[in-house]
């Protein structure tokens, strides 16, 4: 009889073990010797908790800060071209591979803007290790002189500072034991910024009004301009030959039968030159030798003049 309740008893004591197993499962430790999350582990556990701090800590002394880069321009130069946009990259680097890094915040601050301009990234806010991001600056109508932009770029880093596991007893025969793990975070913010001056100087604007696509039947054609802001030096180039010094507008002369082309420069304080379009004309000339209208005019008042006297001589002897 002893024999025939002694197997129940240890059976039940098995089934017991067994649950008590299956209710609390198991902890395991990390290579360095931390507790490990349980195998069970994941979002709405309720065997683990997270604990992250109610306030931010100074970033340590090995924090990698963001990286900016600013190519060009270079700094303390001018630039004349404002293509609309100002490229420049962005690296962050985590400092160990056990605290990744999230990308926070880019901005920056140009010296004709009056706040600071938040720069739309594009990439995934997830932490990661290492990465070297491309981004770029709107630069539209930025004004002429003395300016600066000013990049600004943050990252922070969550890590883990220890682990702490307790055991807690719902049953009043201390069978069934609840494990629990808690997981302390800290939380900093690095940021890091970069800038560049630098001289904006758009190219003169050279429209010609004078001359035009069409055909001249003279040697002779006005070359007139318009530049759109002041400038000291004013040249063209005829048919792609050396610049020709001009204070402003003037005349082509000794203009042969054929095609031509010319383009008007101008050169402003900074020293930024502006060119026209090459503007294509023609010249058609009489076939017969070709006599300067002003020669003309002097020869018809000489054939007058003589004619007159001619006249006027005969009159006189017929009297």
């Amino acid at each position: 009889m002893k024999s025939i309740l002694k197997t129940p008893v240890i059976s039940a004591l098995m089934f017991l073990g067994l649950l008590c197993l299956i209710i609390v499962g198991t902890q395991t430790f990390g290579a360095s010797g931390q507790l490990a999350p349980r195998s069970t582990y994941s979002p709405g556990d309720p065997y683990t908790t997270l604990f992250y701090p109610p306030t931010e800590v100074p970033p340590p002394d090995y924090a990698k800060p963001p990286i900016v880069t600013i190519p060009s321009p270079v700094n303390d130069t001018v630039i004349t071209a404002n293509n609309g946009s100002l490229n420049f990259s962005l690296t962050l680097e985590a400092s160990n591979s056990s605290r990744p890094i999230t990308l926070g915040p880019v901005s920056y601050k140009a010296s004709w803007m009056s706040n600071n301009i938040t720069i739309g990234v594009g990439y995934s806010s997830a932490p990661f290790l290492t990465k070297t991001l491309p981004l770029s600056i709107d630069l539209a109508n930025m004004p002429e002189g003395p300016q600066s932009i000013t990049v600004y770029a943050y990252a922070s880093c969550e890590y883990e500072t220890r682990r702490e596991q307790t055991a807690v007893s719902n049953d009043p025969f201390n069978v069934l034991v609840f494990k629990y793990l808690n997981i302390y975070y800290n939380a900093y913010k690095i940021g890091g910024s970069s800038s560049v001056n630098f001289t904006f100087d758009s190219l003169p604007k050279v429209s010609v009004l004078s001359p035009i696509n069409k055909t001249y039947n003279e040697d002779r054609v006005p070359l007139i301009f318009t530049v759109d802001k002041t400038v000291n030096w004013f040249g063209y180039s005829l048919d792609g030959k050396q610049n020709q010094t001009i204070t402003g507008n003037t005349t082509l002369s000794g203009l042969s039968s054929g095609l031509h082309n010319v383009t008007v420069y101008a050169k402003d304080a900074v020293g930024s030159v502006g060119a026209s379009k090459n503007i294509i004309f023609a010249v058609s000339l009489p076939p017969f030798p070709y006599v300067p209208a002003a020669a003309v005019l002097g020869i018809s008042a000489a054939v007058i003049g003589a004619s007159i006297f001619v006249c006027f001589k005969k009159f006189k002897l017929s009297g």
